[in-house]
């Protein structure tokens, strides 16, 4: 298994076209790091959201992949404050901030754009590009979002975060469980279902536009999330069947650019004249 994975590693960053990147400030708390080809081949941009606001290896890896194949591409750093709190009111107040951070992108960079984010930035990222499809009244900028890629990204958000077994929903959890207020599961559930009014699942609706690659084995975004969230879009999917959730978000990252890009053109992304 080593050896195959790199294998597909190294065969993933052969270079096609030459790559620039450069850091760039957005506001006083968000950075881009922007990727620029040589020679474009592809119209718009596309976006990366990281699942915990910060540019990580993989991140790095797959916009550098998407570069090298004529895209432009920006990773958004967005400054993430704690979330393992009492209050519920926490996950809104994230997805808001997110909301505002991707706007602010879209206002300086006003093109037709490709969003793709993993676990929870798969989630932003679907909001997104599902308040764009079908509530453009409430964030107008967002109706540039024309395609949706994700990794192990599902919902509803409250499914997620009451069954998740990544480490910092486990610690949230159990903070939220030692006030008493919740008698199980099914009413900590319950009452973040009531907390909770950004959802990925919420306007999500049938889509061409929207690539999801589904985790079968993943237990930090269950499986079963995952599942509802494409039949909701309707969606074009991979299935990785091994290992569970940071798995497939790596071995997305690091071997799944041709894939990304070639489906990004498909949905429409012409060179202007």
């Amino acid at each position: 298994m080593a050896y195959a994975l790199l294998a597909l590693f190294l065969f993933n960053t052969t270079d096609l076209v030459s790559c620039n990147t450069r850091r760039i400030p957005l506001t006083e708390e968000d950075t881009l790091l922007e990727y620029t080809p040589d020679k474009l081949a592809v119209g718009g941009q596309t976006l990366i959201l990281p699942p915990t606001g910060g540019a990580n290896f993989i991140d790095k890896k797959l916009a550098r992949g998407l570069c090298r194949r004529g895209h432009k591409v920006f990773i958004l750093n967005y400054n993430q404050p704690n979330s393992v709190v009492k209050r519920l009111s926490i996950h809104d107040e994230l997805s808001r901030k997110v909301f505002k951070s991707v706007d602010n992108f879209l206002q300086k960079y006003p093109n037709d754009t490709a969003i793709y984010g993993s676990s929870l930035g798969g989630i932003y990222a679907s909001a997104i590009f599902s308040y764009g499809m079908n509530r453009p009244k409430v964030y107008p900028r967002f109706s540039r979002v024309k395609a949706f890629i994700g990794t192990a990204s599902g919902g509803p958000l409250h499914e997620v975060l009451t069954y998740s077994t990544t480490s910092d929903v486990k610690k949230q959890r159990k903070l939220r469980f030692k006030t008493g207020e919740y008698e199980s599961l099914s009413d900590y559930q319950h009452q973040l279902r009531g907390a909770i009014h950004i959802d990925p699942l919420e306007y999500a609706s049938p889509s061409e536009n929207v690539l999801l690659f589904i985790s079968t084995q993943d237990s930090g975004v269950p499986a079963r999330s995952q599942i509802k969230l494409a039949k909701a879009y309707q969606a074009k999917t991979e299935r990785i069947q091994w290992f569970g959730h940071a798995y497939a978000i790596a071995i997305t990252g690091l071997t799944k650019a041709g894939k990304i890009s070639n489906f990004i053109r498909k949905t429409g992304f012409p060179l202007e004249d």
